[in-house]
């Protein structure tokens, strides 16, 4: 008796070759899925940088302008003080004067 000629798949053979196509397949969408959400939250850790860094550059620049603000207004001040300190020392001294 001659045994059967193996260069044939049988149905068991073949379901066994798609489940392994099946499984590389699943693999390989697996791998892509996991390698596009790490390139989503690296774009969304830069992108979070990106914002933090605006706003201290904001809160920096407002911060830059209320001190210059204020150095104005002190300087103002600091002239109106100075003028009525000169004015006050041409007035005549009342030393021996009462009331």
């Amino acid at each position: 008796m001659k045994t059967a000629n193996r260069r044939t798949l049988s149905l068991q053979g073949l379901l066994w070759l798609y489940l392994a196509a099946a499984v590389l397949v699943f693999l390989a969408l697996g791998l892509n899925l996991v390698y596009r959400i790490d390139e989503i939250r690296t774009a969304a850790a830069s992108e979070r940088q990106e914002l933090a860094r605006a706003d201290l550059r904001a809160a920096f620049v407002n911060g830059h302008q209320a001190v210059h603000r204020l150095a104005t207004h002190l300087a103002r001040w600091d002239e109106v003080a100075q003028q009525n300190m000169n004015s006050n020392s041409a007035m005549p001294s009342c030393n021996g004067w009462r009331a």
